[in-house]
């Protein structure tokens, strides 16, 4: 992540037919001003904005398009708008807000309809379902040789034979420490653990029992995220959650068993957590709980509903306390799309924006730190890191070394969570047995779906046990 691509070559080009298409109708340019424009990737980098200063949209006439965005964006997108709007007066942007869930089944409906809005936000969990509605971006302005060149992309959008969305940043999972708590038990920062075992250590250390012996304050907590915390734990010893390229899930061997009889020792031998207790969020923002592992996301929810909450982030440890396969998993948060129905002054305007929403380094800084994620853009993360979140900084030293699975189905998900959350930690179920069970019954899921694992772009993959 942490590094410049060599200079780039300057692309001269015609900014693509529905840039520059002739047509009738309101909004649309006659063909005789049709011209050429010098596209070169190093406008993502000029925060002059030359090209928009001195190229026009639509011939500068009118255009209105719509945009539909869900509300946990909505600071973002707004932001966003008020600066493009400064270059591009001609072009009136109605934003309709709506919330995450609702957001979802709207959109559905009215893309089926015929009457969906010209741009919409898109998360990879939901691609393939509005991959079809959505207008293939332009290769020579953001593919490899133009946004790529200052952009880090997901193995699975680089190598996908057309560009609909683009990855603004990614995350994954890590360690939140109470900074009063660990003061309290004579820990200073030398003390962050490098391995799983120090962990554990530092974890009793931190854990408070009433006179009674039950725990008041839990040392490491992680309800609701055992799942994650096995996936990232499996995968530091190069176990691939996914086999035969998605078919089949790898639950059952030596390896994740390991994980799993560690986790089960925090809760049953050493008292170190509460499993039947309140989600680890909540535990942490509440100050019931020391150390939690979880995404990057849990900072924006400390900070709306726990503001004074002292915390700091760390690494996940690993098992030797050397550089793992992968440290954990990881995930991205795309761009918004453009509607493939949409009038052809409404896709001009559209991809205009896009380019600009990309281009605009205080735009994209403002996109990192609300969705917690390391910014795509390679400069940023170098140049401009006190601007970042604590959270995203420590992320950025070793986000190169956390894969990507994929949008895997939700029925998988359904399948595991009571398993991983509950059954796991119950001593009347053997580890083996639940195990071996999770991968026969996964396995009939996955049969349904066509789900392929993303795991193989993944650079380092190659240290992964795969057969």
């Amino acid at each position: 992540m942490g590094r410049i691509h060599a200079a780039c070559r300057c692309v001269l080009l015609l900014i693509m037919p529905l840039f520059l298409a002739a047509c009738s109708g309101p909004g649309k340019r006659p063909e005789a001003e049709k011209q050429e424009i010098t596209f070169t990737p190093q406008m993502f980098e000029d925060q002059t904005f030359s090209y928009f200063q001195d190229t026009q949209v639509n011939g500068g006439e009118p255009v209105t398009v719509t945009m539909w965005v869900n509300e946990d964006w909505e600071d973002c997108y707004r932001y966003f708008l008020e600066e493009y709007k400064k270059y591009r007066p001609n072009v009136d942007v109605r934003l309709v807000i709506y919330p995450w869930k609702s957001y979802w089944i709207k959109l559905r409906l009215a893309l089926s309809g015929g009457n969906g809005p010209d741009i919409f936000h898109m998360h990879n969990s939901v691609f393939e379902e509005y991959q079809g509605d959505m207008e293939p971006l332009p290769e020579e302005i953001f593919g490899a040789d133009g946004f790529g060149t200052y952009f880090d992309q997901p193995g699975d959008l680089k190598n996908s034979e057309e560009l609909y969305s683009v990855s603004m940043g990614c995350c994954t999972g890590g360690i939140f420490y109470n900074q009063r708590l660990w003061r309290e038990a004579g820990l200073t920062r030398a003390d962050i653990p490098a391995t799983w075992e120090e962990l554990r250590a530092v974890a009793k250390k931190l854990t408070k029992y009433d006179a009674g012996g039950a725990i008041l304050v839990d040392g490491f907590n992680f309800n609701t995220e055992a799942q994650n915390l096995l996936f990232a734990m499996q995968a530091q010893k190069g176990i691939p959650l996914f086999a035969e390229n998605g078919a089949v899930t790898n639950l059952f061997n030596p390896e994740t068993k390991e994980c799993a009889e560690f986790l089960r020792g925090l809760y049953s031998s050493d008292r170190v957590c509460r499993i039947h207790e309140a989600p680890a969020r909540e535990l942490f923002g509440e100050e019931h709980a020391a150390m939690v592992y979880g995404w990057s996301w849990l900072a924006n929810d400390l900070a709306l509903n726990y503001p004074t909450v002292e915390y700091g982030f760390f690494r996940n440890p690993t098992w030797d306390g050397e550089v793992p396969p992968a440290y954990d998993y990881n995930n991205y948060e795309m761009s918004f799309a453009v509607n493939r129905k949409s009038g052809e002054a409404q896709k001009e305007a559209a991809l205009d924006m896009l380019l600009f929403y990309l281009s605009n380094d205080d735009v994209l800084l403002q996109v990192a730190n609300q969705a917690q994620i390391v910014p795509g853009k390679y400069s940023l993360v170098e140049s401009r890191a006190d601007e970042l979140s604590e959270v995203i900084r420590v992320q950025t030293g070793y986000i190169d070394r956390t894969a990507l699975k994929g949008a895997i189905p939700e029925a998988v998900y359904s399948y595991l969570r009571p398993l991983v959350n509950t059954d796991l930690f119950e001593e009347k179920y053997h580890l083996d047995d639940l195990l071996e069970t999770a991968d026969e019954e996964l396995r009939k899921i996955l049969a349904q779906y066509d789900y392929v694992s993303t795991l193989p772009y993944y650079p380092h993959y190659d240290e992964f046990k795969t057969e």
